[in-house]
């Protein structure tokens, strides 16, 4: 069993390097007393201690409240038993880093030491002495509270593009003026893919092709069909068909599609002639054929409206 002997508590210190701008260095707390046995006698061997800080809770009660730090770390005491740590300097027990926010509630925050798997109680409560009242207003000068920043508190001319984070504006943060001013409501876009936020479907468009007017009328036009066209009489005029022949060859009748037929002598009878053929040779002589010359009239060519030219569909839509 251990006693401690708490012989001063110290003050929270925040390091702060002055490096360029100041960044918040180690949050430490100087811990100072004594260990002993049940009969007070100091306890001289090197002791492993576990050091807990707890949001809330009492301090009788062991680990009640929220813990928000813990370390584990090997106290060397002296001749008396008497030790100091600073805690924070310690191993994390979960990596987590001590800092202010640790001591940013406005519950009591304790702190609970374990040895020998053992809370020693009462617990310590954290109160604040003038050097930690100084550092707790350093700590909300460093703090910016929201909606504490006015545009009374910027001087003219002290926020340029070069203090913006770039992607830190979002068009979520724009003034209604501004985002309709870089991209005007009512512009129709070609997207190859659905309409983003902000922009809607522009059915109208769909299977129609934009033409452009002096004005929007909201009304698609045009027809599937091809109309209006004519053709004109070209004069009196003769098609042409250069010489040339047609050879007939020699036409053979016979089985089995012999022809009988009947002559008559002269002064005779009737009698069946024999199965016989009429050879046939010769040739055609050219011809000169022409067109004759129609009066005036048109063709009438009807469409089913389903050819386009090659084309490629995209999803039109329309800034809200």
């Amino acid at each position: 069993m251990f006693k401690r002997i708490i012989v001063a508590t110290a003050f929270f210190a925040v390091i702060v390097s002055h490096a360029g701008l100041g960044f918040a260095g180690p949050s430490l707390i100087n811990l100072q007393g004594r260990l002993a046995d049940p009969q007070g006698n100091p306890v001289k061997a090197p002791t492993q201690v576990d050091f807990y800080i707890y949001q809330g809770g009492s301090a009788n009660q062991a680990d009640s409240g929220t813990v928000v730090y813990k370390e584990r770390v090997i106290v060397t005491p002296g001749p008396n038993g008497e030790y100091s740590h600073l805690i924070g300097s310690g191993t994390p027990l979960e990596g987590h880093t001590l800092t202010v926010d640790d001591f940013d509630t406005t519950q009591d925050v304790y702190l609970q030491m374990v040895m020998g798997g053992t809370p020693l109680l009462p617990r310590l409560k954290f109160v604040s002495d003038s050097y930690s009242f100084i550092s707790i207003k350093a700590h909300i000068a460093d703090t910016v509270v929201p909606g504490s920043i006015t545009s009374d508190s910027i001087s003219s001319g002290a926020v340029t593009s070069a203090q913006i984070q770039d992607g830190a504006v979002t068009a979520s943060k724009l003034d209604a003026q501004i985002s309709g001013g870089i991209i005007p409501s009512g512009l129709i876009g070609m997207f190859a893919q659905g309409c983003p936020s902000g922009w809607s479907h522009f059915s109208l468009l769909d299977d129609h092709f934009p033409m452009g007017a002096a004005s929007y009328s909201g009304n698609t036009g045009g027809s599937a069909a091809i109309t209006g066209l004519t053709t004109e009489v070209a004069g009196a005029h003769a098609h042409t068909v250069n010489a040339h022949t047609h050879g007939v060859g020699t036409l053979t009748v016979g089985p089995p599609d012999s022809v009988e037929t009947d002559y008559k002598s002269q002064g005779g009878a009737w009698a069946a002639a024999a199965a016989h053929v009429h050879p046939l040779s010769g040739a055609t002589e050219a011809s000169s054929p022409g067109t004759d010359t129609q009066g005036a009239h048109t063709h009438v060519i009807d469409s089913d409206g389903t050819w386009r030219p090659p084309y490629l569909g995209v999803v039109f839509c329309k800034k809200d």
